[in-house]
């Protein structure tokens, strides 16, 4: 008789279960268990001071590289961006002459036009100075690029680093000229090497390039991705080289099915500690 109620009771639940169940949608219910049992392959927040925690934890990261948790969606902003964009890019740049957000939508026409088989990249410009170059820089906002007022050197150096010897700086693309960017200031940040395209040490691409060739790949294998890009640097305080870069890239025409992805490059140089106020360093 025990037995029977046992039984009784557990058809009863399962029931009631199933009647829950079918009220709801059932993504609803897998986000509730996921926020009641915690989600293990979330990585971190994208907050401003939860991101500079990362450049006190490179090691941790292979390839200059954070992978974070991407939202199923672009933000309203993001969005808004991809309903008006006219084709074009957009820089912005602060006061101070620190870039401070680029974006783009990739396609495959840009990725062609900027193929090194159809154009060959173009150099920058010898006035193309950026934040942090010269210790003593000074922004000319009418030019829209950095100097020196004692016409110093430039702080960037050939260094015997591990795995790669030369220059410990790059002027470091948010949105790479092989997706469509520019060669201009408002584009570039001072990016040690590893930011810039890794370490060397890894056949996987790293630092910005991590997500530069995720997007080519994908708009080669299918001509009609087109991917919504942002680059978005990241300062402490009132430094004027930033600590990393947010970068977000959505394929807009399946809403995120070919790639959704989001990563935080770290801006730091193993056996270098960078003064990110004036660009100048000091070898470790």
């Amino acid at each position: 008789m025990k037995k029977l109620k046992k039984s009784l009771m557990g058809v009863a639940s399962l029931l009631l279960a199933t009647t829950v169940l079918a009220a709801c949608d059932v993504n609803d219910v897998l986000d509730a268990a996921t926020e009641i049992l915690g989600d293990s392959s979330t990585t971190t927040s994208t907050s401003h001071d939860d991101l500079l925690k990362y450049n006190m934890e490179t090691d941790k990261y292979n390839e200059n590289v954070v992978v974070l948790d991407s939202d199923r969606t672009l933000t309203d902003e993001q969005q808004q961006f991809v309903d008006d964009t006219n084709g074009s890019p957009t820089y912005e740049v602060d006061s101070e002459g620190k870039p401070t957000e680029a974006t783009m939508i990739v396609t495959y026409e840009g990725v062609r036009a900027h193929a090194s088989d159809v154009i060959k990249r173009p150099a920058f410009a010898s006035s193309t100075h950026i934040a942090g170059e010269y210790a003593d820089g000074v922004y000319n906002p009418e030019k829209g690029v950095w100097y020196s007022p004692s016409k110093a050197k430039l702080n960037n150096k050939i260094l015997q680093l591990d795995g790669y010897r030369g220059y410990l700086y790059n002027k470091s693309h948010l949105l790479a000229w092989s997706l469509g960017g520019d060669m201009e200031a408002h584009n570039l940040i001072l990016g040690t090497r590893s930011q810039n395209v890794g370490t060397n040490k890894s056949k996987e691409a790293g630092g910005m390039s991590y997500l530069e060739t995720k997007v080519r790949k994908a708009i080669y294998a299918n001509h009609n991705v087109e991917v919504f890009y942002q680059a978005t640097p990241i300062y402490k305080a009132n430094e004027i080289i930033p600590r990393g870069v947010l970068v977000r890239a959505y394929s807009i025409n399946d809403d995120g099915k070919t790639l959704n992805e989001t990563a935080y490059t770290i801006n730091t140089q193993s056996g270098v500690t960078v003064d990110y106020t004036n660009g100048t360093f000091t070898t470790n």
